[in-house]
């Protein structure tokens, strides 16, 4: 069994980061709106800002109270799209209840959308229609499959969970990569047998040590998304607790794919400031 730790790993990342950022000598700041108060929201936060810090990125946060209206918010982002201080903008989710996912996906300008949150961005992703690009969940996802060279094609992955940001691009990520797909969600029925037959496991339910290593065969692969709840802040899904000796890869959180994301963020914002060019 093979233990994924990130840092092991970032220090290539780094090298790349280092090396766009000095080839572009750009002084463009990445802008990121937080919608209420969330823990893991202001934890996520709170990393990119020090990971920008490390390479000398300028990051802005534009903080909005839940009661907040959502003009206030829209005419926010309006200014930031409009803005040439600004290379990318990234609204935290999840985004507060009264927030459509698409209202606030739609608002985001294209060329500045290093999430892929905006339908226009998403899609070049899901169709392949313009090479490299994919959401920074999705570009460390690929990583690790591609370390470990870990087979795709008609393999059986199953992601669980079906969010915006990891779930439902790690289907398409997947079915681009030829894999046979299965994606759980709570109302899924024999989720045991689903998972006791998959080779390789993406988390992402957001349900802390929700899936144990005894559910899964051998061999297999777990890549844990998940950071936790109110109650269980920085957990992951898969509880790091139960066996799980007998399965080929693991990563899990905190300290495996995270760490990667972000940096996936700020490679994706360099390559974004640099095709407006």
């Amino acid at each position: 069994m093979v233990l994924f730790q990130a840092k092991n790993y970032i220090e290539e990342l780094d090298l790349i980061i280092r090396n766009k950022f000095e080839k572009l000598e750009t002084d463009k700041k990445l802008a990121i709106i937080n919608i209420g108060s969330n823990y893991s929201s202001e934890k996520f936060i709170e990393i990119k800002t020090k990971v920008a810090a490390i390479y000398g990125l300028g990051v802005e946060v534009f903080s909005f109270k839940i009661s907040a209206k959502k003009t206030e918010v829209f005419e926010q982002m309006e200014e930031i799209n409009n803005s040439p201080l600004y290379g990318g903008l990234v609204v935290q989710y999840p985004f507060p209840p009264k927030y459509e996912f698409s209202e606030i996906a739609e608002k985001i300008s294209p060329v500045k959308d290093v999430d892929f949150f905006n339908p226009l961005t998403y899609g070049h992703f899901a169709l392949q229609t313009k090479e490299d690009l994919a959401p920074p969940t999705v570009k460390a996802l690929d990583f690790i499959i591609n370390t470990f060279k870990m087979e795709t094609k008609g393999k059986i992955f199953t992601v669980v969970g079906q969010g915006p940001l990891v779930g439902k691009p790690s289907v398409i990520y997947a079915l681009n990569k030829e894999a046979t797909v299965i994606s759980v969600n709570e109302y899924t029925e024999s989720k045991s047998k689903i998972l006791r037959d998959s080779d390789v496991v993406i988390l992402a339910s957001g349900v802390p040590r929700s899936i144990k290593g005894t559910q899964l065969k051998r061999g297999a692969c777990v890549i844990d998304f998940g950071s936790g709840d109110d109650e269980n802040p920085g957990v992951g899904d898969f509880d790091i607790n139960s066996d799980f000796d007998h399965l080929s890869v693991v990563s899990t959180a905190p300290g495996g794919i995270g760490p990667l994301t972000v940096r996936f963020l700020f490679i994706n914002f360099l390559d974004f400031i640099e095709a407006s060019r």
